[in-house]
């Protein structure tokens, strides 16, 4: 392995995994992870260091394409048996002995597991957040409001992510401890719903905005919170969605 760093990268995603051992964390936890406590790996160098990982053999990579076509996924495994080791460091890199932390003080993974569109209480009657903003005060105001439908087509014309990885949700999942997988459930549903259900008419200007309400209040009840052990679980609706959706999702 070439350098701290490389090593650093792996450790991080070995520690953010599934009961599968895929990783579902984003480019962004990963580099906060791996880099010093005041200065996280940038994400175009976590990409690079990730690229070199799974070129020498340290990571298995699996492409997911959603159903939707909207975006693309890597997922990664850490591989436990990559033939003859290597050097651990370079002799210029600072070896295990650094007072630089590999991981800063958050980087215990939380029960967490989710972000990323995957698919809900899309509540009618209920004024949305961003129908109410000042159009002056909102970053969005030059948008036109388009349905979902009009906007997941352009999305993929311009060659983006529905939900990159970078989005804030993703923050909010490493800070709640909510599993990826339950903001993909949660994606699906929202999609659903608002390309082929009875919210399809729906307009937004920033749909992107719109899905992090969806997740951060919960408007599908598909998960609770077990104030005694501090962990989500599916509700009844929540396994019911996930089998109408193929969602795989822990129970």
């Amino acid at each position: 392995m070439t350098s701290m760093t490389h090593l650093r990268v792996l450790m991080a995603v070995g520690k953010h995994t599934d009961k599968n051992g895929w990783t579902f964390a984003s480019l962004r936890l990963i580099g906060t992870l791996a880099g010093a406590s005041d200065k996280p790996l940038s994400r175009s160098r976590t990409s690079e260091v990730i690229s070199d990982l799974v070129e020498w053999g340290y990571l298995e990579k699996r492409t997911q394409n959603r159903r939707d076509g909207s975006s693309t996924t890597n997922l990664y495994r850490v591989v436990y048996d990559s033939g003859e080791p290597e050097d651990l460091f370079d002799a210029t890199e600072p070896p295990f002995g650094s007072d630089e932390p590999p991981f800063d003080s958050h980087g215990a993974e939380p029960p967490f597991d989710a972000i990323e569109p995957n698919p809900y209480n899309d509540p009618s009657n209920v004024p949305s957040k961003l129908d109410s903003q000042d159009d002056s005060a909102s970053p969005s105001s030059s948008r036109k409001s388009t349905t979902m439908k009009t906007w997941l087509a352009d999305v993929r014309s311009a060659g983006e992510q529905a939900i990159p990885e970078d989005d804030p949700i993703f923050d909010d999942c490493e800070k709640t401890g909510l599993p990826i997988e339950y903001v993909h459930l949660c994606w699906a549903e929202f999609k659903d719903r608002h390309v082929n259900g009875d919210r399809k008419s729906k307009r937004y200007k920033d749909w992107r905005a719109a899905f992090r309400n969806a997740v951060r209040d919960g408007w599908y009840k598909l998960w609770g919170l077990n104030s005694g052990t501090g962990e989500y679980f599916l509700t009844t609706v929540g396994r019911m969605t996930a089998m109408r959706h193929g969602v795989e999702v822990a129970q």
